[in-house]
């Protein structure tokens, strides 16, 4: 096989290659979205929770104030929509 040979070869499978390269390259992009979304779905879970959490405590602040001599107010548990 000479270098001539060589570069016909890949003259004649140019399409085969470039396809093949497009093909691994966007298989990379999808690996490192799929990652990318599962961060952000864990991300607006904590936000969530963090809001409900503030919620609750706000929620108690305020029937203190409201009522200085009623007990504390028991918190209302929500579950993050899955």
């Amino acid at each position: 096989m000479t270098i001539a040979t060589g570069k016909s070869w890949i003259k004649r499978r140019a399409v085969l290659l470039l396809l093949f390269v497009g093909y691994l390259v966007t298989s990379t992009v999808l690996v490192e979205q799929q990652h990318t979304i599962e961060s952000q779905r864990v991300l607006i879970r904590d936000l969530f929770h963090d809001s409900v959490e503030l919620n609750n405590i706000r929620m108690k602040e305020a029937a203190v104030k409201l009522s200085p001599d009623a007990g504390p107010v028991p918190p209302r548990s929500h579950q993050p929509y899955r």
